[in-house]
């Protein structure tokens, strides 16, 4: 009986073993099954956030794309979200200053929540963004105003600041270039002004008579007062000018030193050249790299005239339709005014202003696009007007596509305003003081002359307007959800709207704008203007789509005029990728194993550059050779006609009177004078008469380069002829500042 108990304990012993066991098991089980789906849980929220977030990348996207075309970046809803795929967004946009737009993008997919914040501008233009930009040289003449205004905003008068010495808004502008940016910082001479009389140089003496005035001097703008340091001001005395508001009358110059109001942006390893004179209320920014300077791109306009077209003074316009090819010059006449009403293009081998003649520029109604192949030529006395209210203009770009070799194609020598852009990659711009610029400019060389007045407009630095523009990403930003990037979602997203019972819409058709107005050139070749909803626009009565303007359903109210991405007036971006085709078989022609496929445009454009460094490239395509953009400020360029060349002579020679200049202030100020003055004098003095030499040399050059502008073959290559010879004159002598510089550095006190 005993051992059967012991047995029946045992029994019941190992049952609530076995019992517990299972128990165990089971348990162990169920955790595994939930760890098990907590895992796969875990996983699905994983990747549903990784889609989510690409859901939320391709809205921004989509957001970017409405934008560039004019309208305001604001897809669906949450109330009625957009779909894509197995996911459903929205975008929401804040308009920010400085034409900067803030994009919220709220993706939902799956499991998950993402939201992306990023800020854009809108169609940045290349080459209107980048204000005014040489990329060789840039020069700023004594009592020159720099500054900006947003015509948006209102006229550029309305926007003037009453409180600043001079007359101007006060708000930034903008200076940019490859090389040096130079600030002249004495007005020409009252010698400069009244005539030259006779200066020995060095290496013999030469004598030049010129009667010319300072209206004269402001016309020509072919040339650059002394550097820092030098001269007497315009208007006689021993001191520089006081400051003061100096509207000029007559023939004066302001009697104020130049303002800066905005960015200075030299090169890379450049620098802004100023003797402190100069009052700069902004900032220095160096450029990284160069900015990539795309080709310009000749469209071929539907009306083609043979020969030229000359303007009497009995008409005011050219007599065809909007769209023209001039096959050669169009020519004003004196006393004649040439109105160009917008929208309208304009292609021509020149276009040139006689004295007296006007050019009349009206872009309210559409913009205007002047392609001058082989320049401009507007004599002295001519007149520029742009007469659009500006905060309505819809643009005005002058283009003079870049040349085999750098050139100097274009003479503007009128007063007036202008407001618009002008691109002339390979040339030499010279703006006048009676000309007020509103707007951008990019050339090869800038020359702003004494006394003149640049505004950069930042309205012009978006749209493309016959140059590729696409949105610019500022910034990038994952929005988190409380403590996670991502947020877990009770229901799966497009079931819980089909229960609700709404439909989202498709992402294609998600802008929440649906009435438009587009100007155009129907097949006629006339302009027209469509009211209505985008679906509706007769697609097949257009030849080319000019600007939008959407009304926001919001508020009813229309948006600004804008050039959606693919209107331009050229085939402008498919020549871009053409070009970059080009570029990067460059790069692969040389290195076969790179993939040049993955290369951004600025890569491309500095791959070849690094490529060509230091090869012979006047032979390689033009597009080779905007790459390298290399700047040899010292070599004097002979230019195929004799006033072309006395004139890129006469900048090199105040180039180098420049540095002599800045050699003597750095010469006079060494500790060296206080502590051995007997033995750094003659050196000093020797220093002196190099630089003054160079002075005389730059004086005479500029006389002469008068000259050549004027006279008639022989005398004008006789003139220019001397021109040279006075630019190497002095070289020479900044050469021996240079090395009297280096003599007193020697010396036991240092």
């Amino acid at each position: 009986m005993a051992q059967r108990a012991r047995r029946h304990s045992q029994s019941g012993t190992a049952l609530v073993l076995s019992l517990i066991t299972v128990m165990i098991i089971a348990s162990l089980g169920a955790g595994l099954v939930q760890l098990h789906s907590a895992i796969d849980k875990r996983q699905e929220f994983a990747i549903d956030r990784r889609r989510a977030l690409y859901l939320a990348e391709a809205g921004l996207a989509e957001a970017s794309f409405a934008l560039s075309q004019g309208r305001t970046g604001v897809i669906a809803s949450e109330a009625v979200p957009a779909r894509f795929g197995r996911g459903v967004y929205w975008v929401e946009a804040d308009a920010l200053p400085g034409d900067r737009t803030a994009l919220r993008c709220t993706a939902r997919l799956g499991s998950a929540e993402f939201v992306l914040r990023t800020m854009v501008l809108p169609n940045v233009n290349p080459i209107t963004s980048l204000g005014f930009f040489g990329t060789d040289a840039v020069t700023i003449g004594w009592a020159t105003i720099v500054d900006g205004y947003h015509s948006a905003d209102g006229e550029y008068a309305n926007q003037v600041d009453a409180a600043l010495p001079v007359t101007s808004t006060g708000e930034l502008g903008l200076i940019g270039s490859d090389a040096d940016i130079v600030l002249m910082e004495t007005p020409p001479t009252q010698a400069e002004i009244l005539g030259v009389t006779t200066l020995g140089l060095n290496s013999g003496s030469l004598t030049a008579t010129s009667n010319t005035s300072a209206g004269a001097w402001a016309a020509l703008a072919g040339g650059t007062p002394p550097g820092p340091g030098t001269g007497a001001p315009a208007t006689g005395g021993g001191t520089l000018p006081s400051v003061g508001t100096g509207t000029p009358t007559g023939d004066t110059l302001p009697t104020h030193p130049t303002y800066i109001y905005g960015q200075l942006r030299p090169g890379a390893q450049s620098v802004v050249r100023s003797g402190g004179l100069s009052i700069i209320d902004g900032e220095i920014d160096p450029y990284d790299a160069p900015p990539a300077l795309p080709e310009v791109s000749l469209p071929d306009p539907s009306e083609y005239l043979m020969g030229s077209v000359v303007i009497a003074a009995d008409q005011t316009d050219i007599g065809a339709n909007v769209e023209t090819w001039v096959e050669e010059d169009v020519i004003v006449n004196n006393g004649a005014t040439l109105e160009i009403v917008g929208p309208a293009l304009l292609r021509c081998r020149t276009l040139q202003l006689e004295d007296g003649a006007s050019l009349v520029l009206d872009d309210e109604q559409g913009a205007i696009h002047i392609y001058a192949e082989e320049g401009l030529n507007f004599h002295p006395g001519t007149k520029l007007r742009s007469v659009a209210k500006e905060e309505a203009s819809r643009g005005t770009f002058i283009l003079v596509p870049g040349s085999v070799e750098a050139s100097d194609r274009i003479t503007l020598r009128s007063t007036g305003k202008f407001h618009g852009a002008l691109y002339a990659p390979d040339d030499i711009l010279r703006i006048p003081r009676g000309l007020h610029w509103l707007g951008s400019a990019v050339a090869r060389v800038i020359f702003a002359a004494p006394g003149s007045h640049l505004t950069y407009d930042r309205r012009i630095s978006l749209g493309g307007d016959g140059l590729p523009a696409l949105p610019q990403q500022l910034s990038w930003q994952v929005v988190p959800m409380g403590k996670e990037v991502a947020r877990l979602l009770p229901m799966e997203p497009v079931l819980a709207l089909t229960l609700a019972g709404i439909t989202p819409v498709p992402s294609a058709t998600a802008a929440i704008e649906t009435d438009v107005t587009l100007s155009y050139i129907d097949i006629s070749g006339s302009p027209a203007t469509y009211n209505g909803t985008l679906a509706g626009f007769p697609q097949a009565s257009a030849q080319r789509v000019l600007g939008a303007r959407w009304v926001d359903p919001r508020d009813g109210a229309p948006q600004e005029w804008t050039t959606p991405v693919g209107a331009e007036s050229t085939e402008a971006i498919a020549e871009d990728r053409r070009r970059l085709r080009l570029l990067k078989k460059v790069i692969k022609d040389n290195n076969p194993t790179q993939d040049v496929a993955a290369l951004e445009v600025q890569e491309t454009l500095l791959e070849v550059s690094r490529i060509m460094d230091g090869l012979d490239v006047s032979g390689e395509p033009i597009e080779v050779r905007r790459a390298v953009q290399r700047v040899d400020p010292d070599a004097v360029s002979m230019l195929p006609d004799p006033a072309g060349a006395a004139e890129r002579s006469v900048e090199v020679a105040e180039s180098a009177l420049d540095k002599a200049l800045a050699i003597r202030t750095t010469a006079v100020a060494l500790p060296v004078l206080t502590t051995n003055p007997g033995a750094s004098n003659p050196l000093i003095q020797d220093l002196q008469n190099a630089v003054a030499a160079a002075q005389q040399a730059v004086v005479l050059a500029r006389a002469r380069d008068i000259v050549a502008q004027d006279a008639a073959d022989p005398a004008q290559e006789n003139a220019a002829q001397e021109v040279i010879a006075l630019t190497e004159e002095a070289l020479e002598q900044r050469q021996i500042a240079e090395a009297l510089l280096g003599q007193l550095l020697a010396l036991p006190a240092f």
